[in-house]
């Protein structure tokens, strides 16, 4: 193994307290986010200053994303997809594919004020727990959205900066079959009429998740994308498939973010959408 890899992997190993210390004395000050080890259910959480709220986390690293703050990420999160743009209304559906620990749930909340029907998927039980206390009344499902509905093999790796995903990567550590839907499926099954922004975040398997979609593209207003290269050990691209696709079935790229992360809104032009 290389040194790299065993820096990496040790540095998304620590657990307990001690990461805590290490963070607060070194960035959480700078940003007020005070760091805290939960034993009873083995996550993280930091108060959120002037918000009442708490964001959770399944590891510590996660906490980096955050030494500005948490309203910061959030703020920068909304801006790596360019949501920050998108007029959106309480009620409106958003779907939060790959949701981690539901952060964008949180933007809506907390820095937009709106009360979004958000409806967040994600694999990994840990995240999924985070996603659900971050987020509370709002739907948090252990589920991956896919091409077909069934189960599917999902390659967990939390020792690469979280690149778990169904399409084989470079590196994991383990692999179990996990429950997959199609955002068809899924709409159908809650009712759902419109989708007025469906996030995507799959390490790779963006383009099928869209396939899971092409029967109620229509019914999709924003699809917001991280297309970086990440698909596969030869960790490709997936900006070519998904451009492909969704310019053929009536979509316009309306902003991009990022150089190496790549990240894209699409916006329907479709007349059916309307």
């Amino acid at each position: 193994m290389r040194i790299n890899d065993r820096i990496r992997r040790w540095k998304f190993s620590r657990k307990g307290r001690l990461p805590c210390l290490v963070f607060n004395l070194t960035r959480g000050i700078r940003g007020g986010l005070w760091l805290r080890y939960d034993s009873r259910r083995d996550l993280y959480h930091a108060h959120i200053p002037g918000h009442g709220a708490r964001i959770y986390l399944s590891r510590p690293h996660q906490a980096w994303r955050m030494r500005r703050g948490a309203i910061a990420r959030l703020e920068q999160l909304a801006r790596m997809y360019s949501l920050d743009t998108v007029e959106v209304a309480d009620r409106d559906v958003v779907v939060d594919a790959g949701a981690n620990i539901g952060e964008l749930g949180m933007y809506y909340a907390l820095v937009r004020g709106r009360d979004v029907n958000y409806f967040a998927l994600e694999p990994v039980d840990k995240e999924v727990q985070c996603c659900r206390l971050n987020n509370p009344g709002k739907t948090v499902l252990q589920q991956a959205l896919w091409k077909e509905n069934g189960r599917v093999r999902f390659y967990r790796s939390t020792a690469y900066n979280d690149d778990s995903s169904i399409i084989e990567p470079l590196h994991y550590e383990s692999a179990a079959d996990i429950s997959a839907v199609t955002v068809e499926k899924f709409a159908n099954r809650h009712g759902i009429d419109k989708i007025k922004i469906l996030k995507v975040e799959t390490e790779g398997a963006e383009p099928e998740v869209l396939m899971g979609a092409e029967k109620i593209l229509h019914r999709i207003e924003y699809v917001a994308a991280d297309l970086g290269p990440e698909r596969g050990p030869e960790e490709k691209s997936t900006f070519p498939m998904v451009v492909d696709f969704l310019y053929s079935r009536g979509f316009k790229l309306a902003s991009e973010y990022g150089y190496y992360r790549r990240n894209f809104l699409f916006r329907n032009h479709n007349p059916a959408c309307r």
